[in-house]
């Protein structure tokens, strides 16, 4: 039997006499009894035909009170299919669903769905967000805006950011900020410009004890053990940094292509200098204490400055120069004092100069000068002594007879002391 509702009139077909007569001819009160007579013949229709065959028809269409229409309409073309509703109501914000057999369920979106406020209660064996495709190899992507920004391959599972086509397990094209503490347990490659702690103050470790770092093609091995304070770094022959004492870099050769500071032993001295070796520029050498220079030696001529950055000549002091004596004991009739390198010599006697003659040695270089001072011991004003011309070092206007306070000065040139003035109480 074939049942039809019609949107309008609530005519039927297929029915008996009597039922479309109280469907079709009740008579007419208002809107809210039209639709009364409407729903009154629907029952009608539905009672009788529970008894008889299904019915089919094309569309269903209920009338609102408004006048407006719903229609529940079934596509042309359609297989033939029944659906079975839920025995009770469902809670709120069930879902309608089906088991695929025709049945009908209420499903609770936080077990089926990923909720965008969160779901609660899940079982992370069974509940995951991405594709359950073992044998085809979907990508699970993340959008931002439209734009791709994450992408975890399927197949490899390589996760990209910044890249569709990731080929590492971290795929990362762009920056990369760590505000605290990344671990990298199975090691990390970085190209291109790399800075680590560069703008940071807290403390930078490579590598653990024992553990091997490889810089450039060289397979370094990093250790962390505390030293003394007189350590440095020392690379070994296979490539191991570690920490030495200044002794055991001398030992092992340092020496010989750096200055330590307790010095440097069997140093060749036509290899090993102080200064520059830009032969063709004049770069001087500075030498500074507190950051002030103290001396300079320039480049081009190399004169040596002292308080001056221009020296004019081999040696430019501009300040005091000071010459400290040495000193010497005249208590014999004839007293041999070593010169040396000394410029200045202080001679004390106990006695007369008749009685107390001096010989020098001889000078260390030519144009080396000489100043000797003569004190009486106690201040004995008569005490001093004699330089004698027939001493074959010595070039005198006459025998110098020097009392207390008296002085001579003398320079060295081929093998004999000449003599430049005296003081006016010699003999």
């Amino acid at each position: 039997m074939e049942l039809s509702a019609s949107s309008a009139l609530g005519t039927t077909r297929g029915v008996s006499a009597e039922e479309e007569s109280v469907t079709s001819f009740l008579p007419y009160r208002s809107r809210h009894g039209q639709i009364a007579s409407i729903l009154v013949g629907l029952l009608a229709v539905i009672t009788t035909s529970m008894a008889q065959l299904p019915v089919t028809t094309r569309d269903f269409k209920l009338q609102v009170a408004t006048g407006e229409v719903i229609t529940l309409s079934a596509p042309a073309g359609t297989a033939g299919y029944s659906l079975t509703l839920p025995s009770t109501r469902g809670t709120s914000g069930a879902l309608l669903s089906s088991d695929g057999s025709g049945g009908m369920l209420w499903v609770n979106p936080n077990v089926m769905y990923w909720s965008l406020a969160g779901n609660t209660s899940l079982d992370s064996t069974s509940s995951f967000l991405g594709s359950p495709d073992e044998t085809v190899g979907r990508p699970l992507i993340m959008k931002t805006d439209g734009v791709e920004r994450l992408r975890i391959a399927g197949g490899s599972g390589f996760i990209g950011i910044g890249t569709a086509a990731p080929s590492m397990l971290l795929d990362v094209a762009g920056t990369v900020r760590a505000t605290g503490l990344a671990t990298f347990s199975g090691g990390i490659t970085v190209s291109g410009t790399t800075l680590i702690n560069a703008t940071g103050s807290s403390a930078t470790t490579i590598g653990a004890t024992s553990s091997t770092v490889t810089i450039g093609s060289i397979a370094t091995t990093l250790k962390t053990s505390v030293g003394s304070n007189d350590r440095i770094v020392l690379a070994s022959s296979n490539g191991q940094l570690d920490q030495a004492s200044i002794a055991s870099v001398v030992a092992a050769g340092v020496s010989g292509s750096a200055w330590t500071l307790t010095g440097n032993a069997s140093t060749d001295s036509t290899v090993a200098f102080i200064g520059t070796t830009d032969e063709t520029v004049a770069r001087p050498l500075v030498i500074r204490t507190d950051g002030t220079e103290r001396a300079r030696f320039a480049g081009g001529s190399g004169y040596a400055g002292f308080g001056t950055a221009s020296p004019n000549v081999q040696v430019d002091v501009n300040g005091g120069l000071s010459t400290r004596p040495a000193t010497a004991t005249a208590s014999s009739s004839t007293t041999a004092v070593t010169v040396g390198n000394r410029s200045f010599i202080v001679i004390t006697s106990d006695d007369a100069f008749a009685s107390r003659k001096v010989t020098l040695s001889n000078g260390l270089q030519d144009g080396q000068r000489l100043v000797v001072l003569v004190l009486g011991s106690g201040g004995n004003t008569t005490f001093g002594i004699r330089l004698e011309t027939a001493d074959a070092n010595l070039s005198l206007s006459g025998d110098a007879g020097l009392e207390h306070g008296d002085t001579i000065e003398l320079i060295y040139y081929s093998g004999v002391w000449r003599e430049l003035r005296r003081s006016a109480n010699d003999e």
